[in-house]
């Protein structure tokens, strides 16, 4: 819709890219740092895959995290949709 402004669910964001929702998103702060807590490295848009790349444990940690994310994302959009919202 030309002109409309979205309001994502997350956090009230307008942008709900993949870099938004991984990196930024205030929602997701806490698995976000317990990901960065258990690989050892801050986790960011630059490095992630050269940090994925060193070791399975990384590359899964990550995957995870990714995983949960998106999950809780699909079934909030889920949710949303069987309200009658967006």
């Amino acid at each position: 819709c030309v002109g409309c402004v979205w309001v994502f669910v997350d956090c009230g964001a307008l942008s709900d890219d993949v870099e938004h929702t991984l990196f930024r998103c205030d929602r997701w702060w806490r698995p976000r740092r317990e990901l960065e807590a258990e690989i050892g490295v801050s986790v960011e848009p630059e490095t992630i895959v050269d940090m994925m790349l060193e070791d399975r444990v990384k590359w899964h940690a990550v995957k995870q995290f990714i995983r949960v994310v998106l999950k809780k994302k699909e079934e909030d959009k889920r949710l949303a949709q069987k309200a009658g919202r967006r």
